[in-house]
């Protein structure tokens, strides 16, 4: 297959056989980086391109390692098998705008006893189980896949009957029963792995950010240590160069508000109508059903109106607009003006109190009842209607579910820089070797993006925002003064 990345990307023929089952295309329908393509349009790629791109940086790693490590085999043995299947597979559980729907599941009772017991199965403990990967192994796990993979394994000449499906699913959590190699799953999920190498390029290539890496150098400076990946002195510069490029994507793309306002509206129109009795959205398992167009599809037939007016606006982007930036400069600006003296630690922790979801509600509602009530003070005397008209026929009365706040993520280089390098020689030597992210200094690059940069909004109907950003203003301003 043809990547627009990569170039030609040979597969083999259980995996030409595996990309062309529903399971896979479905893939092609779950963009990559969900509502990013509002603020940058051409970041429209899917996680099925993704997955192939997965696949050859981990057999181009495999294969470097090699070069220098010719003990670990041929092309044609079961660990290279191992980690092009891993790869391909370890983001079929996405569920419709990949990280988006992922809050939806994320707490859900059947989420929880499936991850239970996929730690039970997988002997993993269930702290390291996110969502999406869960599914991903339960899928792979599933009698279904089992007899697909079976058959595989009949007609390959490819040694697929020495890997089962448990280990594939191990390999999603970084987490392997391989004693010999006990590395080898860190290519898929690890600080560096053929993921990052993938989608840090491939978000900043079809964003039309620069995120270019030298994987050359990269590659050909790792090796293998104490049963570990380690990095020479050389690689450095490639370590650091997907470090930048996760700190501007992280500020330029993963959190700017036009896309953060679709998704906190799309968001908001699933949890709306998973309330109903008759939705479509009761259980992981339905929600798997959908890809992106057939689940706003499915939102702009809803019967309820507010529903229905979600969906259309994050089709055809008439989004909500953001009335009020929260961010530790913008705090520290409003305490100043309140006359006190600004400090950064308090309003970092106004910030992180803000991320939890049971917060979050509470605030939504506060700021709803708060806007009504300023409403009727300015027009009090006017008869002004209360209820909205949605876009697609229908209206509804303005309250909590009009009222969203957005925390982004803050800055994290998901483990980057945990890597040994090996300053001096090629043999490893403990006393030679310095952590990547000491030698980079990324723990004091996130602490800067987290004081200086790191971002959350306040998003309602825009007949309400001048209320709902007066309402916003009187609760930091309490809390700032408290």
């Amino acid at each position: 297959m043809s990547d627009p990345l990569w170039g030609l990307i040979e597969l083999l023929p259980h995996e030409a056989a595996l990309m062309v089952t529903p399971l896979m295309r479905r893939l092609h329908s779950i963009r990559q980086t969900a509502f990013a393509y509002f603020a940058h349009p051409g970041a429209t790629h899917d996680r099925y391109s993704h997955s192939l791109g997965v696949m050859h940086q981990a057999t181009e790693m495999w294969r470097n390692l090699k070069r220098y490590h010719p003990e670990l085999g041929g092309d044609e043995s079961e660990h290279l098998c191992l980690i092009r299947l891993a790869a391909l597979l370890h983001d079929v559980g996405h569920g419709p705008f990949s990280h988006s729907s992922e809050g939806y599941f994320r707490d859900r009772l059947d989420m929880r006893r499936m991850q239970q017991e996929m730690a039970a199965e997988l002997e993993i403990p269930v702290a390291k189980l996110g969502a999406a990967e869960t599914i991903s192994a339960a899928i792979v796990t599933s009698p279904a896949f089992r007899s697909f993979f079976k058959a595989c394994a009949k007609e390959s000449e490819y040694p697929l009957h020495k890997i089962s499906c448990e280990e594939i699913a191990r390999f999603f959590f970084g987490c392997n029963t391989q004693k010999e190699l006990p590395w080898l799953s860190r290519i898929i999920s690890g600080s560096i792995d053929a993921d990052k190498l993938d989608y840090l390029h491939r978000d900043g290539e079809f964003a039309g950010l620069e995120t270019a890496v030298d994987l050359t150098r990269l590659y050909s400076n790792l090796r293998i240590g104490d049963n570990k990946i380690i990095v020479l002195r050389d690689g450095l510069s490639s370590i650091g160069d997907l470090a930048e490029n996760r700190f501007s994507l992280t500020m330029l793309m993963y959190s700017e508000p036009i896309g953060r306002a679709a998704d906190a509206m799309f968001r908001r129109a699933v949890e709306i109508d998973s309330r109903r009795d008759e939705t479509k959205l009761d259980s992981c398992a339905s929600f798997f059903e959908f890809d992106d167009p057939s689940i706003i599809s499915y939102l702009r037939t809803s019967i309820d109106p507010l529903v229905r007016d979600l969906g259309w606006r994050v089709q055809y982007g008439n989004l909500f607009p953001v009335c009020l930036s929260i961010s530790v400069p913008l705090l520290m600006e409003r305490a100043a003006k309140l006359g006190f003296d600004p400090d950064v630690e308090k309003c970092e922790h106004i910030i992180d109190s803000l991320r939890d979801r049971k917060r979050l509600v509470e605030l939504e509602s506060r700021f709803a009842e708060r806007a009504l009530v300023l409403r009727e003070e300015r027009f009090k005397r006017l008869d002004t209607p209360l209820q909205i008209d949605g876009v697609e026929g229908g209206s509804f009365a303005f309250g909590p579910d009009l009222v969203m706040v957005d925390i982004t993520k803050p800055l994290s280089f998901q483990d980057l820089g945990d890597e040994r390098v090996l300053v001096h020689g090629q043999e490893l030597a403990e006393e030679f070797t310095v952590d990547a992210g000491e030698m980079l200094a990324l723990e004091e690059r996130r602490l800067a993006y987290r004081r200086n940069l790191w971002r959350g909004y306040v998003i309602t109907h825009p007949e309400y925002r001048t209320f709902v950003r007066e309402a916003a203003s009187e609760y930091f301003d309490e809390i700032l003064s408290g």
